[in-house]
């Protein structure tokens, strides 16, 4: 494999703001990648957790 243990992550929703980046941490990201991104970025404010303001995912199919 030429690729090795690359790996690779495709966001078509983000455009790569700060907003963006803040909302995705604020609502989205779990505690580990909370965790792993202020390590990654220290100094940098990380939001508190709040839950998303609207529940989507439950009208989303499932199998």
């Amino acid at each position: 494999d030429h690729m090795g243990d690359c790996a690779c992550h495709i966001d078509l929703v983000s455009d790569g703001s700060d907003e963006s980046i803040w909302l995705w941490l604020r609502y989205y990201a779990d505690q580990s990648t909370r965790l792993e991104w202020a390590a990654e970025f220290p100094g940098e404010m990380i939001p508190e957790h709040l839950d998303p303001p609207h529940d989507r995912d439950r009208h989303l199919p499932s199998r």
